[in-house]
């Protein structure tokens, strides 16, 4: 039948693929070899240990708590910069532990513990990450210009530490042996010049450190040009006259220490001159000054007298234990009528004789500063005039503590003259 026959296609019809079909075929199983590499050697190894049970090298670190090895730089307390450094002395004896419980405290007081050189040298790195301590006390550590290097330069860079003491260790010692980079001068020349980072600190003690002319001539340049220094104690140290000049020539530059300690020093007659003279007579911010124990004479005497009268900043000075006579007295007491800021004011111990203290007293008297409150002369050579002057003076301005000496509290009406000798 014509409906059961079979059509004949003709050859090459109907099995015609589509045009670049085999190309596609040939990339697509190209990708999928690309897509799936199969295990490496390595992994083919490691495959054929586990299977015979030999455990891998991976698989025997896993099982271990082996400790992980931190950066001691990213613990922001210091602890880990401490001991790190503490490791790398082969031989030391300062505290670790004890020290380190603190390193989280606002104020650092580490006063009398025994650091040496090594233990500041590991406490610079501490305050190189540290961002809590703000007061650091480290009085009598023995610290010398060596650890002291170290230290100095880590605050340098610091931004939190507001207050520091450095007083009782020997940062100036045998300042002569060293020289360069490793010079006091030359550290706290780079500490304090304005470069530096630590424009935070306010408040440097350098008291008893052995600091003698040649390194205060450097710290006095960067001084000179200091914005945010504001109180510096560096009594009880070797300065002469020559750091007299150069204290006087800093502080008629800079106008922002607040107070300065220079008492028991060896600055002599020509150096606290310099000091009252070129560095006080134009300098309107200072409040605070101690030129105590220094030698001082007449002369200095005489200048602070016409600089205390005009000046209107100053608040507290101690010339005690000087030298200053009679005739640096009267022209003391010539300022004091005239100034209107002065609070307390020492005197004593000087030989102001009976008629320098006399004078003192009536300017106490006859001073319009309300400010007043306190004036020392004890053991200043007093008399009968000065006594007569005080009786007046304690009625006058009963709200002013004059120091005298017991005798001049002594009516005079009680003493009784011992009988001349038969």
């Amino acid at each position: 039948m014509a409906d059961e026959e079979e059509l004949e296609v003709p050859p090459g019809e109907g099995d015609e693929e589509p045009e670049g079909s085999v190309e596609e075929k040939e990339e697509e199983v190209e990708e999928q070899e690309e897509e799936d590499p199969g295990p490496t050697e390595e992994e083919l190894i490691q495959m054929e240990l586990r299977e015979l049970g030999i455990p891998s090298e991976e698989d025997l670190l896993s099982g271990y708590p082996f400790p992980v090895v931190k950066d001691p730089s990213s613990d922001d307390t210091g602890r880990d910069a401490y001991r790190a450094k503490a490791k790398e002395f082969d031989f030391f004896m300062f505290p670790i532990n004890s020290v380190t419980t603190l390193f989280d405290l606002k104020v650092l007081n580490l006063q009398h513990s025994g650091l040496g050189d090594k233990g500041a040298i590991a406490l610079a790195e501490c305050l190189k990450v540290n961002n809590t301590i703000t007061e650091l006390t480290l009085i009598d550590n023995w610290i010398t210009t060596k650890g002291g290097h170290a230290l100095l330069d880590a605050i340098r860079m610091n931004t939190y530490i507001t207050k520091l003491d450095l007083s009782e260790n020997r940062l100036g010692y045998r300042a002569g042996q060293v020289s360069g980079d490793a010079e006091l001068g030359v550290i706290l020349h780079n500490l304090l010049k304005n470069e530096s980072k630590c424009k935070q600190l306010k408040t440097i003690s350098l008291r008893a450190n052995h600091i003698g002319d040649k390194d205060m001539d450097k710290t006095c340049d960067a001084l000179s040009g200091n914005t945010w220094l504001h109180h510096i104690d560096l009594s009880y140290n070797e300065l002469g006259p020559l750091s007299g000049k150069a204290l006087g020539a800093m502080l008629a530059a800079n106008m922002d220490i607040r107070s300065i300690n220079l008492e028991w020093n060896q600055l002599r007659g020509q150096g606290t001159f310099s000091v009252i003279n070129e560095g006080m007579m134009d300098n309107n911010t200072i409040s605070k000054i101690s030129l105590a124990w220094n030698g001082a004479e007449d002369k200095a005497g005489e200048a602070f007298g016409s600089i205390v009268s005009k000046n209107g900043a100053l608040e507290e000075v101690d010339l005690s234990h000087n030298r200053i006579g009679e005739k640096g007295a009267l022209k003391i007491a010539e300022g004091l009528v005239q100034n209107q800021s002065l609070r307390r004011f020492s005197l004593s111990f000087n030989p102001l004789s009976d008629a320098g203290c006399a004078a003192v007293i009536v300017a106490i008297r006859e001073t319009q500063n309300t400010q007043l409150c306190y004036v020392d002369i004890k053991n200043a050579d007093a008399g009968p005039k000065a006594h007569q002057e005080l009786l007046a003076t304690k009625v006058a301005k009963p709200n002013v503590e004059i120091a005298v000496p017991r005798s001049l509290l002594i009516p005079q009406e009680t003493i009784v003259e011992p009988d001349p000798p038969a």
